[in-house]
């Protein structure tokens, strides 16, 4: 695993505790039950000139799944300030693995208590854990990969953790700055999108959330006014459908549904 340079700082910057008018930026581990993973392929598969299926090699394929249940202790770079203390697995696609709300002492993202990798992404493996970055294409290559990563203090009393990976299929690179004020209850995200290369690429930038459903009333807050399915095979009116039926509400969604602001 490779870490970005960590910014250095004033030794009177202290990262213990979290002090009224300061955030704080600090490594530790999380424990949870991780099912264990087989090894990948011993081959990377090159299908660069297969049209029909997204370009894998220098990756290989991980889809060898187990039903072995370990304790398994995930580096975390860990955000805080006096309403939100904000975990992230580097080991896991830099994935935002938690919010707590400090307040009400209620997670504003879906913290799965289990890591169970299935036969998802791009190579096979993935996990539903919190907030998921992606590049260049949704449920990526890196999705359950360690990341480069980096945390620091800033001067007006902030805190950041650095996210980033070079896609080894592109050269591309992406990079998530995620910074906490003191003394308010909001994350920021800067996200960073960077072509090395003088040659073009298509790319998507996936940013995906977990939410807990607690109630059916529940809404989605898409702002757009038509609403494509997965390869924009259709196009519907959002948020109420051609048939009537608000796909807003949770509760009126009855099967897995995928859908993207179109336009």
């Amino acid at each position: 695993m490779t870490k970005l340079p960590l910014v250095a700082l004033a030794s009177l910057l202290s990262f213990a505790g979290v002090a009224r008018g300061q955030a704080t930026a600090s490594e530790g581990t999380l424990t949870l039950p991780t099912y264990l993973e087989g090894a990948p392929s011993s081959n990377a598969p090159f299908d660069q000139l297969n049209p029909t299926s997204a370009p894998i090699y220098p990756y290989t394929w991980r889809t060898s799944f187990t039903d072995k249940k370990v304790d398994h202790a995930w580096p975390t770079l860990v955000l805080e300030n006096e309403y939100l203390r904000c975990t992230f697995l580097p080991d896991l696609g830099g994935h935002l693995y938690s919010c707590l709300d400090k307040l009400s002492g209620k997670d504003m993202f879906y913290a799965n208590p289990v890591v169970k990798k299935n036969w998802v992404a791009l190579r096979g493996a993935f996990a539903a854990v919190g907030v998921e970055f992606d590049f260049p294409v949704g449920h990526s290559w890196t999705t359950v990969s360690p990341v480069d990563f980096a945390f620091h203090r800033n001067r007006d009393g902030s805190a950041a953790v650095v996210i980033s990976s070079t896609d080894r299929v592109t050269g591309m690179q992406w990079r998530v700055d995620a910074t906490l004020r003191p003394g308010v209850d909001f994350l920021e995200q800067k996200v960073t999108l960077y072509n090395r290369s003088e040659a073009r690429h298509g790319y998507s930038w996936w940013s995906n959330a977990a939410v807990l459903v607690e109630d059916a009333s529940t809404r989605f807050v898409m702002p757009a006014a038509l609403a494509a399915t997965h390869s924009f095979s259709e196009v519907e009116p959002w948020p109420v459908n051609s048939a009537g039926v608000d796909l807003s509400v949770v509760g009126n969604i009855k099967s897995q549904l995928g859908l993207f602001a179109h336009g």
